[in-house]
């Protein structure tokens, strides 16, 4: 094995392009080997080779010759026995087209019927927005605890005087009411004036929680405490009982009872959908975004749209292409970060394509930003029959 040293400086003889494409063709070859891994733990598994090292579990196993984290062990094992079922997507993590945190997303929710259909997707679309798929689509708990905690709140003071903490627990509806209002609220403030960095959001989150009780900087929302219930006419007019999905972070069930009593008690906000489920935009009468639209792309997109970017502080809707060529409706609204919404205000970057599916990216000289990962090389195919 070549030294560190050594290999820094066969690195530093490449070009920066030639670094990009060795970087990429090892990702590449990483995910084919675990790819391997996950071929080889099923039937391990299922022979349950891994009791004879004493390990209780095939992810104990995992945990214990791999040196890996509990929960990473965990994915592996989940990963490794829905590669059995779902050999589209086994196809694409091996070649590459697919992360490993891509595939485990995937092997939440993606069944045989659904394999081809999101073999073909998935690679687009980031690990995070992945995992937003899964927890709208995973199996609901068939056997809910019936007897759900009450909510509460404990304040304890530190013994110096100086401060203290608070933790609490809500039901779903509460937890919904209030992270709506927190989250409003600290998506407002500016940077740290003297480092121009973003307030950490815990900081932010404190903040908005002492601004919000102590009304010292009341927000300018209208709805800042507004939970967006997602049912259906039928449910709310007892035609039948389908549970309702509230806008968290990640989607969370509320029971069909629930979305009517939040109907009989709450501010109503009709949305007006197309055949398709998308919200009726506003044209070209306004720049501005209706918050019922906002509030569908912001649940589409979920963080910045941009290649490689998760953020989710200070989102901006972007309207791509800008007005007046883009009216104000979903199919031209894209959720970007203030850095990345000046990118292609201002520094000369592209994007085309829909919004409400795939996205190109293009640098100011017309270079494609790459959205999924290349392929292996040709002359790296011989992987495929001697993974040594």
């Amino acid at each position: 094995m070549a030294e560190y040293a050594e290999l820094q400086t066969l690195f530093d003889t490449l070009t920066p392009a030639q670094k990009t494409d060795l970087y990429n063709q090892i990702e590449g070859r990483e995910s084919f080997l675990q790819a391997c891994k996950a071929t080889l733990l099923a039937p391990i598994a299922s022979t349950e080779e891994h009791i004879a090292d004493g390990a209780r579990t095939i992810a104990d196993w995992i945990a214990t010759t791999g040196r890996h984290h509990s929960n990473h062990a965990h994915q592996i094992a989940d990963v490794a026995e829905a590669m059995t079922e779902l050999p589209a997507i086994w196809a694409r993590f091996a070649d590459g087209e697919l992360s490993f945190d891509q595939t485990y997303e995937l092997s939440r929710f993606v069944t045989t019927e659904t394999d081809t259909h999101w073999a073909e997707h998935a690679p687009a679309l980031s690990a995070n927005a992945l995992r937003r798929h899964a927890t709208k689509h995973r199996p609901k708990d068939d056997d809910p605890d019936p007897t759900p905690k009450p909510n509460r709140v404990h304040i304890e003071h530190d013994h110096d005087g100086r401060g203290g903490h608070i933790s609490a627990h809500f039901d779903t509806t509460s937890l919904a009411r209030i992270e709506a209002a927190l989250t409003r609220q600290a998506d407002r403030y500016s940077p740290d004036p003297d480092t121009a960095e973003p307030i950490p959001r815990r900081e932010r989150l404190a903040r908005a929680l002492h601004d919000l009780v102590t009304a010292a900087k009341p927000s300018t929302w209208a709805d800042r405490a507004t939970m967006v219930v997602h049912t259906t006419l039928d449910t709310l007019a007892r035609l039948e009982d389908t549970d309702a999905t509230v806008d968290l972070p990640f989607p969370a069930w509320i029971s069909a009872e629930q979305a009517r009593h939040l109907a009989n008690t709450a501010r109503l906000e009709v949305s007006l959908d197309d055949p398709c489920g998308r919200p009726i935009g506003i044209g070209r009468t306004s720049r501005n975004w209706p918050p019922h639209v906002y509030r569908r792309i912001a649940e589409r997109d979920g963080t910045c749209r941009w290649p490689g970017c998760n953020n989710t502080i200070g989102l901006q809707v972007h309207h791509e292409p800008p007005l007046p060529e883009g009216p104000t409706d979903t199919e031209h609204g894209i959720l970007l970060c203030v850095h990345h919404h000046d990118n292609r205000t201002t520094k000369g970057f592209r994007i085309s394509g829909n919004p409400e599916h795939q996205l190109h990216f293009y640098r100011p000289d017309g270079t494609p930003i790459g959205t999924t990962r290349p392929p292996l090389h040709p002359d790296n195919q011989h992987l495929y029959d001697n993974p040594d």
